[in-house]
């Protein structure tokens, strides 16, 4: 099964709340929370199971819940008002992607490129999109194999491993998604095959809620239960809920499913 490296990058409000009517609409203004971020970006490489690369996917998505592109996220990610205004309908975009993917294993640098894909759906009032047949979050997989305190970046993944990269070209979609490929090969000829896959059809059927203000610093999986949006059987984390910066994350499997 081929692999699929996938890498998004997102438009959003942050650090421009004083003058945000310049951005958004006052509609969609009350629907900030739920939508805190909007793709613009989708950079994907396919790679062989021998790591050859097979194809390279670069589409840059026009925004319609944002009117204008964030400048901090301009100068980070060299994206620029023109490109996402001349750019692809998001449902137009996530549909390339899907056959794009079809039939491999979805690899992502962190969690939350999946998250924004199920959120921007819901955005465009769309069925939710699956994409590939299996998942892995390679920086979350890397950080339990290295035994380190925290998830190593994408940076000092690939110093870590002595590979070359460009600095100034870090947060463009495509150049990171080639960028964890060139890890993914390291982790798996170093560790061995991929372990813990996740279905990809439980993946994106399940939702992504955005929840600010949480005050509480440890979250006892034992008293929140999820059940299976496939088979409504009761799920088994696999990775703890954990409080970051507000947001509350984890990830589970269904045993009847997997």
């Amino acid at each position: 099964m081929d692999y699929v490296v996938l890498d998004l990058e997102f438009n959003n409000m942050q650090g421009l709340y004083d003058n945000m009517s310049d951005y958004m609409s006052r509609e969609n203004r009350n629907m900030r929370y739920l939508y805190p971020n909007e793709i613009i970006q989708i950079g994907a490489v396919k790679v062989s199971e021998s790591f050859e690369v097979l194809d390279e996917l670069n589409i840059f998505v026009k925004n319609s819940f944002y009117k204008n592109l964030n400048p901090a996220i301009a100068e980070m990610t060299g994206i620029d008002q023109g490109m996402i205004d001349s750019g692809r309908p998001y449902p137009e975009a996530v549909g390339e992607l899907v056959e794009f993917g079809k039939d491999s294993i979805i690899i992502t640098w962190g969690i939350s490129d999946i998250y924004e894909l199920i959120r921007n759906c819901h955005m465009h009032a769309m069925p939710i999109t699956i994409v590939g047949k299996r998942y892995l979050d390679l920086q979350a997989y890397l950080g339990d194999l290295m035994g380190e305190n925290k998830i190593p970046s994408l940076k000092n993944a690939m110093l870590a491993f002595g590979l070359g990269h460009d600095e100034d070209k870090f947060h463009d979609g495509l150049y990171d998604s080639i960028c964890t490929a060139e890890v993914l090969r390291e982790v798996v000829q170093k560790y061995g095959p991929l372990d813990g896959l996740k279905n990809c059809k439980i993946l994106f059927t399940s939702e992504s809620i955005y929840i600010t203000n949480i005050k509480v610093k440890d979250i006892p999986d034992k008293e929140v239960t999820v059940d299976c949006p496939l088979c409504t059987s009761q799920v088994s984390y696999d990775l703890s809920m954990s409080n970051e910066h507000g947001k509350i994350r984890s990830m589970y499997h269904c045993q009847a499913c997997r």
